[in-house]
């Protein structure tokens, strides 16, 4: 089970006020069960101070998605951060990704981690091609953040949600407006 949470207070360094529009106001948090995902997803859609996900299927592939995902619409330039308080069981991920759309092979970036002290930067550039997956050993940090400007999105892992660790940068063609989450 993945249960994470964001308060705007926790978020002191937003660049700029589109960033934390992400948390302002009702969102209208969604979830999508990409692939062949047979999870599920509970939270407030307007109040995202909570999630838990859990999820039966196997890992999915590196080509296509398998899992829930709970998402909001961005658009243009910002961020999205989390706290992973608990750990996915059976070796599962929990993290962050910007993406294309709901589509189980869809362009995306973003960072996850088990919990422990490796996080996996990763990347799918090219729709229905397999994604690109880095590893780093990392202090155990439960926060992760995803940011966008423009084409170019950076990963940050953080112990604390005040001071971030730069983990992966990369360039990716997106929509203006995206699923994130």
């Amino acid at each position: 089970m993945l249960t994470s949470g964001v308060e705007p207070a926790n978020l002191p360094f937003l660049p700029n006020p589109g960033a934390g529009a992400l948390l302002a106001g009702c969102r209208h948090w969604q979830s999508a069960a990409l692939g062949a995902s047979s999870g599920s997803a509970v939270f407030d859609s307007c109040s995202l101070g909570a999630v838990s996900i859990t999820e039966q299927q196997p890992l999915s592939s590196y080509v296509t998605d398998d899992y829930f995902l709970a998402f909001a619409d961005m658009c243009g330039d910002g961020e999205i951060i989390t706290q992973i308080n608990a750990a996915p069981a059976n070796g599962g991920w929990a993290g962050l990704e910007v993406r294309e759309d709901t589509v189980s092979s869809a362009r995306k970036f973003g960072l996850r981690t088990q919990t422990g002290t490796i996080a996996q930067p990763f990347i799918r550039p090219t729709a229905g091609q397999a994604m690109t997956l880095l590893s780093f050993v990392k202090p155990p940090h439960q926060w992760l953040k995803v940011s966008r400007s423009g084409d170019y999105f950076t990963a940050y892992t953080s112990s604390d949600g005040s001071f971030w660790v730069f983990a992966y940068a990369a360039t990716l063609a997106l929509p203006e407006c995206v699923k994130a989450g």
